[in-house]
């Protein structure tokens, strides 16, 4: 086996007819001179390129970036009240009475007589106490027991027993918070029958706020 390196085109020619195979480069070295192109019989002229010049596949694209999906939002998050429970009194007299009532237990024979003594003073002798209406309303969800939702529930209550915007009398302070801005002017607010059975300063104290906004 020969080198073509060297040889020139008639000498590789007496080569080959001798039946020495020749043999040449594949590649080109930084600063070696290139060799004529590769001439094999029957087939054409392959010319070998040097390994500085040979073509460089392109770095395949990156992969396409997907946006990160937009995360759901959080629950609202709702403050559910601690509720109320309350009996109210239609009376026949501009007055309408709201009892609040402790959880689990109704007026006892006490309260009673204290809550006709009031109503007599009111003018009005023969009302009874409404049905018992609390909040919330059993099998509501959670989101139904904010305080927006109570006020809500106060206001239509209000407004079914009285359309006319009466006086209203709100014997247990807690259900202030549950009253609607349209009815703050007209309320008078004590505390609940017990809490005034056991203080005689405070019975005093509704007397006269009674007895200043019928006069």
């Amino acid at each position: 086996m020969v080198s073509e390196s060297g040889l020139s085109l008639r000498q590789q020619f007496c080569l080959q007819a001798m039946g020495l195979p020749l043999f040449s480069r594949r590649i080109v070295l930084p600063g070696a001179r290139p060799d004529a192109p590769w001439q094999v019989q029957g087939l054409p002229a392959v010319q070998i390129l040097p390994a500085a010049k040979r073509p460089v596949d392109a770095p395949p694209p990156p992969p396409p970036v997907t946006p990160p999906s937009k995360l759901p939002e959080p629950p609202r998050v709702v403050a559910a009240v601690r509720g109320f429970a309350l009996r109210m009194v239609v009376t026949a007299t501009p007055w309408l009475v709201l009892l609040s009532l402790r959880p689990g237990r109704d007026l006892d024979v006490r309260e009673e007589r204290l809550l006709r003594n009031i109503l007599s003073f009111l003018g009005e002798d023969a009302a009874e106490p409404g049905p018992l209406f609390s909040f919330p309303p059993p099998g509501s969800q959670l989101w139904q027991q904010d305080a927006a939702s109570a006020v809500d529930a106060m206001a239509g209550l209000l407004l079914r027993h009285s359309p006319d915007q009466q006086r209203l009398l709100i014997l247990g302070r807690d259900l202030q918070a549950y009253l609607p801005p349209s009815w703050q002017a007209a309320a008078v607010v004590a505390d609940d029958l017990g809490e005034l059975l056991a203080d005689a300063a405070a019975k005093r104290r509704l007397w006269r706020e009674v007895d200043a906004c019928c006069s």
